[in-house]
Formats: structure tokens, sequence, C-alpha cells
């Protein structure tokens, strides 16, 4: 078992502050500057030496095999599969709206390491079925595709999800409807509210534009500007469509929706739940990302279920939402100690979730 961990990135200096202080689950601070930081580890019970072994196993892997993964409704979804070496074995998922051949390079990571690995493509997005409504229907999505894993020979019952931003937030969704198997989750700079994923304390993030808002909607035949300082000073947002020069209907709905307590979100909303949740959960973030109030926020939510007490595990350095486990955060470079090599941790903390123990995977 895996004692529940805060990993921090912390302050150099000879003042005797540190930038992120773990006092008995409490989280406190950061104190932000550009000096130089050190990787800090509250509590360690993990093998990661073990772990970092097995990344480099060699599996006589097998070609993806892409799939149609059949929905409730009929739909069907495009799914990639990676087998390695023949048998059952735990199985590693994830879902994304921005095109599962940019998980390539990760899915074979993970075989590498001697899982099966399922990369699928949301509702409505590239090779999949559907109509596309952000999060709308991933939490359903998400639990026939466990069900499906679970009914396949190279499954041995036992899932583990992995993904950031968006594809962690569909871990978040698709685990509120407890379906049996998933054991174990690793969302990285994401949210369980998605009124937060637009709005803080009420006002609207500029930062929601210029990250998911055009890339959920891009413009047709073209991609999405790099540069749009002029897009986000004009006023008012809900003409925003009209700035940009293309139809926006995601970023058009969230306008409309101010409010938090409307339907539009609290249907989505995951993190009313989470004290009832029993679910081994990694939750990464930086200090500077956009969702780092809500990532410790959720790290301490399980906690407050005692079965989660000791499978909960949080990892906070000096990164933003699009730098996560490297050294530099725009013009300010943190240091080699900065960078976390994040695949091989996931690595690790799956192996002592899905692979320690002999037990079966429960139902949560």
């Amino acid at each position: 078992m895996v004692s529940a961990q805060v990993y921090t990135v912390r302050k150099s200096s000879g003042n005797g502050r540190s930038d992120l202080v773990q006092d008995d689950g409490q989280m406190q601070g950061p104190v932000l500057d550009e000096r130089s930081f050190r990787t800090h580890t509250a509590t360690v019970t993990c093998r990661m030496m073990a772990a970092l072994s097995a990344c480099s196993l060699i599996v006589l892997a097998q070609p993806a095999e892409t799939v149609s993964v059949p929905m409730r409704d009929g739909v069907r979804l495009a799914t990639d599969v990676y087998l390695g070496v023949s048998g059952p074995r735990p199985v590693l998922l994830s879902r994304t709206p921005y095109n599962k051949a940019g998980l390539k390079s990760a899915a074979e990571f993970f075989r590498q390491a001697d899982y099966a690995v399922v990369v699928q493509d949301c509702r409505g997005r590239f090779g999949s079925e559907g109509v596309y409504a952000p999060y709308r229907d991933d939490a359903a999505d998400g639990e026939d595709t466990i069900a499906w894993i679970r009914k396949q020979p190279w499954c041995d019952g036992r899932i583990g999800m992995w993904g950031a931003s968006h594809p962690g937030a569909v871990q978040w969704l698709a685990a509120s409807k407890r379906p049996e198997g998933l054991r174990v989750i690793a969302p990285s700079a994401t949210f369980t509210n998605p009124y937060q994923l637009a709005y803080q304390g009420g006002a609207f993030r500029l930062a929601f534009i210029a990250g998911a808002g055009i890339r959920i909607d891009p413009p047709p035949e073209r991609e999405p500007p790099e540069n749009i300082d002029r897009e986000l000073r004009h006023l008012p947002i809900s003409s925003l469509a009209t700035v940009f020069g293309w139809h926006l209907p995601w970023l058009d709905s969230i306008v409309r929706h101010p409010n938090r307590h409307d339907s539009v979100w609290t249907k989505l909303d995951v993190s009313r739940i989470l004290p009832t949740l029993q679910l081994a959960a990694q939750h990464v973030s930086g200090y500077y990302d956009l969702f780092v109030r809500d990532v410790v926020e959720s790290f301490h939510d399980l906690r407050r279920n005692p079965a989660n007490a000791r499978n909960q595990r949080l990892i906070l350095g000096p990164w933003s939402h699009q730098t996560l486990g490297k050294r530099k955060v725009g013009a300010i470079d943190f240091g080699p100690e900065a960078e976390v090599d994040l695949r091989s941790v996931d690595v690790e903390w799956f192996d002592a979730q899905l692979k320690d123990s002999d037990k079966p995977a429960q139902a949560a």
C-alpha cells in the first residue's frame, strides 16, 4: 500500500522558509520567486527505483490495433489498443478530444512498462462517431469504455486512467460513475467542477479562451492563431466570435451561463461527491497552473474518506499548465532540479496501485 504523499518543489535559500509545507495533510504557501528550487518529498514509501527499472522492460510489442467501441446509445468510439506480451494484465486508459494519435508516445512508454494501453477519441472527435459536446457524455462514455475493457481477454480486471487537462477531467467524470475495475486515476492540471474551468470567483478566465476555448472549436481549415492579445482585450466577451472571425459554439455557451448554480455546471460537478469515492488518485499541478487550487482541493476532498487516507499523492512544482515537469516557465528558469520525469512517476504510481497486490479489482 502507498502512503498519502505530497511531492513539492521548494526554494533553496538561507532564510529557512520553504515554498510549500505539508503539515499533517494541511497545505501552506507557496511563496513564489525566481530562485532555484529543489525537490522535496514529504513522505516516501514507494519504490521509485523498482518502477524506473520496470520502465526499461523490453517488450515484444504488437502494432496498435484500432477498434470501434460501442457506447450504450450505439455510437462507436475510435479506440487504439496497445498490447505487449501475451496474457491478461492491468490496463491504462486515456480519453482525449485532441486526437488519440497524439498519445502514441505515451502509450508506447506504458506498454514497455508491461501494461495494456487503450487510447480513445472522445465522442464526435476525429475517428469517433457522434456529436461532440465537451464533457456532456464523458461520464457515461468513460463508464461504457471501462466495461468494454474489462470484458477483453488481455485485461486482468484492474484498470487505471491517466491524462492532463481535458483528458484529466474526463477521468473524474468516469470515476463519478464508480465503474467496476477502475482502481486508480492520475489526473494532472485539471478540475472536478467544470464551472472553475471558465470562471474564477465569478470572473471569466481569459486563460480559458487562449487555451481550450479556441482549440475545441478551431477555425475551419487552419490552425488557431498563436497571438490573440487583441481578441483578449475585446468587450463584451459575449461577442468574441465576431472578433475571432469563426464560430465558437462552446465558448458562446459558457459565456451565456455565468451562474455557478446553473444546471449546465452542477450536473457535471464531481467535486460534491469526492468524499464518497473510494479511489486511489495521483494529483499533479504547478504553482502557475490555472487549476492548482482545484487540484489541491481534490486531493484533500478524497482524503476526507478514511478509505483513501493512504492511497493519495499530490505532486506540485514551479510549473504552468503547459510546462508540467519542465524547468522553465516563460523566461524564468528554475533550474534542473525543477525537472521531473512525470511519465516515470506515473509508472511508479500505477505499479504500486495495480501490480503490488494480487487482489482482484473491486468496484469503487
